[in-house]
């Protein structure tokens, strides 16, 4: 299990989508610029917020989230201790 620290929109979404980090420990609040895909390689991913803000781009459109693609796959994917502000969550 690999373990990512992350600031801001950008290094989470890096983290989301790298073939690596399976646990993600937020460490400031984050405003969506666009969605993240998680990596399909993952089996499990987990994302602790650690009570920061998130506020998504309040978007009715899927690829502007977190999200799974499309896949055979069974991923599991854990949000905790997040404020969500916005339509997606």
């Amino acid at each position: 299990m690999a373990t990512a620290n992350v600031s801001n929109f950008a290094e989470l979404k890096a983290a989301i989508e790298d073939a690596t980090s399976t646990e993600i420990i937020v460490n400031g609040d984050i405003t969506f610029s666009g969605g993240a895909k998680v990596n399909i390689a993952k089996s499990s991913i987990v994302i602790d917020f650690s009570g920061h803000t998130v506020i998504d781009s309040s978007s009715l459109s899927v690829s502007t989230t977190i999200y799974v693609p499309s896949t055979t796959n069974v991923i599991s994917v854990t949000a905790k201790n997040a404020v969500w502000n916005g339509k997606n969550y």
